[in-house]
């Protein structure tokens, strides 16, 4: 639920700020990721491993790793804050060429300082296994988050979203805080035995640190697409590509959902089951992954247009084109996040970066040709390309360092390929009756193969059950 409503609140800024601040806050977001991204120095991926684990093992040492994290965050906090304040003029002139940028880029301080507190207590909440009130937290972020940066962006424009914003991470803040207060206390006893700050910290960056640089290389990467789109092709391209990109996340949105605890559940099958369940696991997660993602990104890709203009407006239409690569994007995304969290779970950080930093060394070149030459479309473009090599490499360090071993994907590589070249054909014919009919058709024909053909027996049987429970459950409402 608080993943639809994030992802729906975009689509209403893009319609109350229009192109050209649409893609400001576009601009704005993409600087806040980097910085957000950074300050929490990898802390959030660390909190989710070790807190597990020493709420078992060591309670004494699991809570000096939960304070520890919150004053180095803290500082973090206050030094980004103020290397922000100051520079943000020189960032609007030099980087954006543009100086009246620079107040929205102070403004935007508060909401970096937000962001990356929200996802430090969702980590340690994610870390305590205390998921139903980190979905209430999240629930409660972006109902509030649609109403005041709704109700912001339509009386206050850009700020006024902004400021919605922050009021709706202080909020969801407050309910992580108190949870976090009283599981702590349960869950990670102090004890008798103090540990040096410094011995602390220096083992939450030990797994922090290529944490950290390996989430900055993607971050980076966003914000150098962004930028050079921006200095290529002006800000109503940004807006465009920002409508796709926010498209591209809806899409995201059940499958990264899915994801959110993957890193604790599979870091303790690896333990608890050996390397064979952690195999298994890694391997059907993916499957489903896939296959879940599947149709959500071909229906996106076959009625793009339909989409943009019903969520957008007309005079986002121009970026029906880009939807149909971010859609294929979101597929590869999806499959990547399973062998990501696999990495994470098994503490290989050093080689999430350095696999990371192929994507950034592929992206970086291709990006800056395609947008030059094609503006938006360039940079979608670009993506999925990027991507595209990226999953090659992911996929063979798996099976050769990880040895995963992946069963029953022929069938969904067969779909992939058809549903590709079809949504491309189809994508290219003007929208009559025989057109929207066939297009249907050809997304019926895929849930049937996928129900048929690539779920187990037993796999059928619990989406029927769940399917039978849902529905029973919206009869007695």
């Amino acid at each position: 639920m608080s993943r639809v409503l994030l992802g729906f609140t975009p689509l209403v800024l893009a319609r109350v700020l229009g192109l050209e601040k649409y893609g400001v806050y576009a601009l704005v977001m993409s600087l806040v990721g980097v910085v957000a991204g950074t300050s929490g120095l990898g802390q959030n991926a660390a909190l989710q491993k070790f807190l597990p684990e020493y709420a078992i093992n060591n309670p004494a040492r699991g809570h000096a790793i939960l304070v520890a994290s919150v004053q180095i965050v803290g500082t973090v906090i206050l030094v980004v804050s103020a290397v922000l304040l100051f520079a943000s003029h020189g960032i609007a002139r030099s980087i954006y060429r543009d100086a009246s940028l620079a107040g929205v880029f102070q403004f935007s301080i508060l909401a970096v300082a937000a962001t990356v507190l929200f996802n430090h207590f969702s980590s340690i909440i994610i870390g305590l296994h205390r998921i139903t009130t980190l979905s209430f937290a999240s629930v409660v972020r972006s109902a509030a988050f649609l109403i005041f940066g709704a109700g912001g962006a339509w009386f206050f424009g850009l700020y006024g979203a902004l400021a919605g914003q922050v009021i709706a991470a202080v909020l969801a803040l407050a309910i992580l805080i108190s949870e976090t207060h009283s599981t702590a206390a349960w869950r990670l006893h102090p004890g008798d035995v103090t540990f040096a700050f410094r011995d602390v910290a220096t083992e939450i960056m030990s797994f922090g640190i290529p944490a950290l640089l390996a989430g900055v290389v993607v971050t980076f990467g966003n914000w150098w697409g962004s930028t050079m789109l921006v200095r290529h092709a002006g800000l109503p391209q940004l807006g465009l590509f920002g409508a796709a990109y926010s498209l591209m996340q809806v899409m995201l949105l059940l499958p990264s959902s899915l994801t959110v605890p993957a890193v604790s559940f599979l870091s303790e099958t690896r333990a608890a089951s050996g390397q064979q369940a952690f195999s298994d696991l890694v391997g059907n997660n993916l499957r489903l992954i896939w296959a879940l993602t599947l149709p959500i990104s071909f229906a996106f890709a076959l009625f793009a247009r339909n989409i943009m203009v019903l969520a957008f407006g007309n005079g986002f239409a121009p970026a029906a084109g880009l939807t149909s690569w971010m859609a294929f994007t979101a597929l590869i995304i999806a499959i990547n996040s399973q062998i990501g969290s696999a990495i994470s779970s098994l503490g290989r950080m050093w080689q999430a970066l350095a696999i990371n930093a192929i994507w950034l060394t592929i992206f970086m070149p291709v990006s800056y040709v395609a947008v030059a030459r094609t503006g938006a479309l360039g940079l979608a473009v670009a993506y999925c390309i990027s991507y595209v090599i990226f999953t090659v490499v992911v996929w063979k360090y798996s099976q050769i360092y990880l040895d995963v071993r992946y069963q029953r994907l022929a069938q969904l590589i067969s779909n992939t390929a058809f549903v590709l070249v079809l949504s491309l054909f189809l994508a290219r014919q003007v929208d009559g009756l025989v057109v929207v009919l066939a297009k249907l058709a050809s997304l019926a024909l895929l849930l049937v193969s996928e129900w048929l053909c690539v779920l187990r027996p037993e796999e059928r049987r619990n989406v029927s059950s769940l399917m039978r429970r849902c529905f029973s459950d919206s009869m007695a409402e």
